[in-house]
């Protein structure tokens, strides 16, 4: 699946609306929709960096718009760090996350730990849920009453 990328600019210009005006269409619908050449792309802010390694903080600005086609989510993240390598996910990865999902045992998410971001395999051993990093020098997280789940990857990008 093809990922089209706007800076907030070419978005504005694309859409012909103003920042706040497109800040107040995603506000209400969730994404910027866009045809692009008889493609419909949803777009979705980047907010920030999210570590696949140690957790890392978010500043929440809006860097730039990512579109995918029939894709539901609610931002991307792009990624730092080499925790998630064994599934794939490389430092420079962009993760577009769906926080209204629940998660299942096995899922990709990106999680607050301590106020900090960083993305892991979800998995409950036992009755007791942790964040799992994809890489062996990293340890597992046990998650507890400072651990929230922000939301479920439902789509990675890649740029070449």
């Amino acid at each position: 699946m093809v990922t089209k990328v706007l800076s907030n600019d070419e978005l504005m210009e694309g859409t012909g609306l103003s920042r706040e005006e497109l800040s107040e269409v995603f506000k209400r619908e969730g994404k910027i929709r866009i045809r692009i050449k008889e493609t419909l792309y949803n777009f979705y802010p980047v907010v920030g960096e999210v570590r696949a390694g140690k957790p890392l903080y978010i500043d929440g600005k809006i860097y730039e718009w990512r579109g995918v086609p029939d894709t539901r989510g609610d931002f991307w993240f792009r990624v730092k760090g080499d925790s998630m390598v064994g599934s794939g996910i490389f430092p420079g990865d962009y993760l577009l996350v769906d926080r209204k999902l629940d998660p299942k045992s096995g899922d990709i998410v990106v999680a607050s730990v301590d106020g900090e971001l960083t993305v892991k395999r979800y998995r409950i051993v036992d009755g007791t849920a942790y964040l799992i990093p994809e890489n062996r020098k990293y340890e597992w997280i046990k998650m507890d009453k400072n651990t929230v789940i922000v939301g479920v990857v439902v789509h990675l990008s890649r740029d070449m």
